[in-house]
């Protein structure tokens, strides 16, 4: 059975959807009514959606990707993002919590500029939050504040009430994934040591002399991981953004070429995939604080007198 494709462009149409009561135009929340069945589709946002899992007979794909959905979890879409929900059967019941909201509703808050901190958004579906039972229940209750917020349509603050728990279920979102990286912190030093030695490979290899100098964006697919998440992780590990990390393997490369004096600078630019050589010497002055040329005389001072 082919899957079919539902753009969700609206608040409202999504409520439908789920058969659902429309309470706010651009805001909702729910659980997952136990009659709502549905089949295979694949969902097209035009707005944010935090879902919660406490039970679906599914799989759900990114791309070409497999999500394990565990009970607990949470994943995060953003506006322009595509899921692929797959099914074992013919039909089946999706069973959880969602909370949605369009980007117009945030325009004008200081909130609509913090989204961007926010990068989980952009994670890939197997990077899913894995919530303790104590960060489920903080998870539940904001999103049950933000439920009576929509049901008060008489109070005069509902909308600045709804941005305000909404920005704290997403700051709670950044402590609980700061908790996660913590707490993979052997399968996180395993991606790093990988990220290693694929940065040696790299500039070990021909590679460089033909192509520039690979950004976050390969390294991340290497690992699997999306540049986000990828990013994150090297942040949470090793308290240092990733391309400054790729930068100082980089250098810690270079370094080592510039004492093998049968190498010119040029050899060295070109072969760390500098398509100047002036390129390489600017690179190297703003991470060492001295050019190519002076380095290798201070490490390598003539034995001349």
């Amino acid at each position: 059975m082919r899957e079919q494709n539902i753009n969700f462009e609206r608040v409202e149409q999504y409520n439908e959807w789920a058969h659902v009561e429309t309470l706010h135009p651009l805001v909702s929340t729910f659980h997952y009514p136990d009659y709502l069945t549905v089949n295979a589709h694949i969902a097209h946002f035009k707005f944010y959606a935090i879902f919660l899992k406490i039970g679906m007979n599914g799989d759900i794909y990114y791309g070409n990707r497999k999500y394990d959905y565990k009970d607990g979890s949470l994943i995060f879409t953003k506006p322009g993002q595509i899921a692929d929900l797959r099914h074992r059967g013919i039909t089946y019941n999706p069973s959880g919590r969602v909370l949605i909201f369009h980007p117009d509703f945030l325009l004008g808050t200081p909130l609509a500029e913090k989204m961007k901190n926010f990068t989980f958004f952009s994670y890939d579906a197997n990077e899913a939050l894995i919530l303790t039972p104590r960060e489920r229940e903080i998870v539940n209750q904001l999103y049950a504040n933000i439920e009576e917020e929509l049901h008060d349509m008489e109070s005069l603050h509902r909308d600045q009430l709804i941005i305000a728990n909404l920005e704290l279920l997403l700051t709670y979102c950044v402590r609980f994934y700061d908790r996660q990286f913590a707490t993979r912190s052997k399968e996180n030093h395993s991606a790093i040591s990988k990220l290693e030695r694929l940065i040696y490979d790299y500039f070990s290899s021909k590679k460089p002399k033909y192509e520039n100098y690979p950004n976050i964006q390969y390294y991340a697919e290497k690992l699997h991981l999306s540049p986000n998440y990828f990013g994150d992780l090297i942040k949470a590990e090793m308290g240092i953004s990733a391309l400054k990390f790729i930068h100082e393997k980089m250098i810690e490369i270079a370094k080592t070429r510039l004492v093998d004096n049968s190498l010119s600078i040029n050899d060295i630019a070109y072969g760390m995939g500098f398509e100047y050589p002036q390129h390489f010497s600017r690179f190297f002055k703003k991470h060492v604080g001295c050019s190519p040329t002076d380095y290798r005389k201070l490490i390598m001072p003539s034995e001349n007198p």
